[in-house]
């Protein structure tokens, strides 16, 4: 057999797959610096450092990043990042005079404090300029509660979203008796283009489960049985079986099945299910419906299965579904509507009505 046609479709496979992987959400903001050149100097040690604002061109606002749309998928984790680019920090000392000059950032979005006044570049006497600054990262994973607030929430206005940035000048030490004083300076690295904060929000996902009573297609009403009414005696329990589906993407949020409740119809009661947690997408399971036959004649019963993505991610991202279930069922009795005696009822009756007729013919 060749060989070639096996692998090509091992590849095609292998690129359907990496297709529906979902890519993070990824929103990038940058803000120049509005002025050519920013200073400030401290000229006390016990006075505490010395800062001034940097101003941009822009700035982080209401509408600079969107809150996560749930519809998308459930959300894992979110990413924060600020970065600096095109910048120049330098420091000027007098006399005998060290210190450190630094740039703090904060950035507070959808209400949460992501970086407060922390320090994205410094340097410190003797080092005179910095050119490589670092980059603010930080992860709010699944768990934490802060990651609730960017999930966007029906009728629920976003929090305040806002970034500041500041150049410090901090003065720690001086010549005995001296008026020594530290500068800090800010300004664009190169003539040509601004220096800039870059602000980045990356929203990591997975697709939502995908309930269906079918694996070929997406199906969301059934019936048992598949046709026809089932036949049962007033009272009796009867279990019915049903196949239940997780059809969504590769690397999806696996599908819990919660519970059930009855949604129209009567004359029947569902009185247990199966519940199960985190059917993988592609996958799909048995389950056994217990009911009780509670009124005589024929019935149409509708019931609501109850289903929802796995506990992963944020749950205010998670989705909730339902599959509706219609059980056709004619109720009948032995006779009359009594109930049918036990066995053990029945030979005692047997035995008493022969003594009945034994008598009977003795005293004749």
């Amino acid at each position: 057999m060749n060989p070639q046609p096996r692998l090509m479709a091992l590849v095609l496979s292998m690129i359907g797959m990496s297709a529906v992987q979902a890519a993070p959400m990824i929103s990038v903001r940058t803000y120049d610096i509005a002025e050519r050149s920013y200073a400030v100097t401290d000229s006390s040690v016990m006075d505490g450092a010395v800062s001034t604002a940097i101003t941009t061109s822009g700035s982080v606002g209401p509408n600079s990043f969107q809150q996560f749309d749930a519809s998308t998928g459930v959300l894992t984790s979110i990413t924060a990042s600020v970065s600096a680019s095109n910048l120049l920090l330098s420091q000027q000392v007098t006399g005998g005079a060290t210190g450190t000059s630094a740039v703090r950032v904060s950035w507070t979005s959808f209400g949460e404090s992501l970086f407060d006044r922390q320090v994205i570049g410094s340097v410190s006497t003797p080092t005179p300029s910095l050119s490589n600054f670092d980059t603010l990262s930080r992860t709010i994973a699944s768990g934490d509660a802060a990651g609730d607030a960017f999930v966007a929430k029906a009728g629920q206005p976003p929090g305040n979203s806002a970034a500041s940035y500041e150049l410090v000048a901090d003065l720690s030490s001086t010549a005995p008796g001296s008026a020594d004083s530290l500068t800090s300076f800010l300004s664009s690295r190169t003539a040509d283009a601004a220096g800039s904060f870059t602000h980045t929000l990356a929203y990591s996902y997975v697709p939502h489960a995908i309930a269906s009573f079918e694996g070929g297609q997406t199906t969301t009403t059934w019936r048992l049985p598949v046709s026809g009414n089932i036949e049962v005696e007033l009272g009796d329990l009867f279990t019915l079986d049903l196949n239940i589906f997780n059809l969504g993407l590769l690397g999806g949020a696996g599908l819990d099945l919660d519970g059930f409740k009855p949604k129209s119809g009567s004359g029947l009661s569902m009185t247990d299910l199966e519940l199960f947690e985190g059917l993988a997408q592609g996958t799909g399971r048995n389950v056994k419906a217990s009911f009780r036959a509670d009124e005589l004649g024929s019935h149409e019963m509708l019931f609501s299965l109850l289903l929802s993505d796995e506990d992963v991610g944020f749950a205010s991202s998670r989705g909730s579904y339902e599959l509706e279930l219609t059980v056709f069922a004619n109720v009948v009795d032995n006779g009359n509507g009594n109930p049918v005696p036990e066995p053990g009822v029945l030979a005692l009756l047997g035995i008493g009505l022969f003594g009945l007729a034994v008598r009977g013919r003795a005293a004749r």
